[in-house]
């Protein structure tokens, strides 16, 4: 069949203790998501998602930096259709190293860790269109990263399609650029190595962390 029907609903718990959203330097980050899809005798999926993460920020001191975020995801019961299956390879759910890849799992765990050094900060003076005070200074700041992931993907319905990479460790690190500036906006340049030995650069507009 190529049609789904189903009701949905779910809950999401946030707890945010950062002191700065889009590029944190202390404090924790605390989410859980729990979805419902289906629950009536006409629905054609009857499955729950499960998600959990915590993440830590740790100023070091010299400008020094640590961050870390431990995931989990579910999805619930064992056999369900593929379609309804988002693993690690989607959104921000992948271990550094595999940027590339879709890994498909029933439940994966995945830690981050990040070593940061502030390089510089500054703020440029611009002739802003508007007039408001707080659009003429841009601020820019240059962060120098060191991270490692590990990430493991179980799945029980192995067959030739999604094998690849599930059910095994995965493992991946490297170095790269964190630039913020304006909107508390951030681009990551990063080089990463993966199990495979891969390496590669990526480039990427959202925080890590």
């Amino acid at each position: 069949e190529n049609k789904q029907n189903f009701f949905q609903f779910g809950y999401e718990f946030t707890f945010d203790k950062r002191d700065v959203r889009a590029y944190a330097h202390k404090g924790y980050f605390v989410n859980f998501v729990y979805e419902q899809r289906g629950f009536t005798p006409w629905d054609d999926v009857k499955m729950a998602v499960v998600e959990a993460s915590f993440s830590k920020y740790l100023p070091l001191g010299h400008h020094f930096y640590f961050a870390s975020l431990s995931k989990g995801k579910a999805f619930i019961p064992n056999k369900i259709p593929y379609f309804n299956i988002r693993a690690m390879g989607y959104d921000q759910d992948y271990v550094r190293g595999y940027d590339l890849y879709v890994i498909d799992a029933q439940m994966f765990a995945l830690q981050r860790l990040t070593f940061r050094k502030k390089l510089f900060e500054m703020e440029f003076m611009v002739r802003s269109f508007l007039s408001m005070r707080q659009f003429n200074k841009v601020p820019f700041a240059a962060y120098l990263n060191a991270y490692y992931d590990i990430g493991y993907g179980y799945t029980p319905q192995v067959f030739s399609g999604n094998q690849y990479l599930s059910n095994e460790w995965l493992r991946g690190g490297g170095l790269g650029i964190d630039v913020v500036t304006y909107y508390d906006s951030v681009i990551r340049l990063e080089y990463s190595i993966n199990k495979m030995l891969e390496r590669r650069i990526y480039l990427a507009f959202t925080t890590d962390i």
